[in-house]
């Protein structure tokens, strides 16, 4: 597992609170992008909707999914991030478009999470 700084913005930092441990990437199966999960230090007291963004140093974001705490929760795992701008991509072959969305993922830098 790789960690990746996470930034948090605004209210939701309050909500949130720090990573216990910070947020990983988790690998996945090949041919599919990883997993992100957080531990936070303590769990939630209300339901929580986000927006996690996973961006370059420069700041371009790259990858983006929703995430929903309910209640109680103190872990989150994600599923099913989505590269940005990949439809431009389409016409090539799924080797080829794998490619392209690998060299995309080795760019990230960072994830942001914003309320949704």
């Amino acid at each position: 597992m790789e960690q990746m700084p996470f930034r948090v913005e605004g209210a939701l930092a309050r909500v949130l609170g720090m990573p216990a441990e910070g947020l990983f990437v988790v690998l996945g199966e090949p041919g599919e992008l990883p997993s992100l999960r957080c531990v936070l230090q303590r769990p939630v007291t209300t339901d929580v909707s986000m927006v996690l963004r996973v961006h370059a140093r420069t700041g371009i974001p790259l990858a983006s999914l929703s995430v929903d705490m309910s209640r109680g929760d103190q872990v989150f795992e994600t599923r099913g991030l989505t590269l940005l701008a990949m439809e431009g991509y389409s016409h090539l072959a799924a080797a080829d478009r794998q490619a392209v969305e690998s060299r995309v993922w080795s760019r990230r830098a960072y994830v942001t999470a914003s309320p949704a």
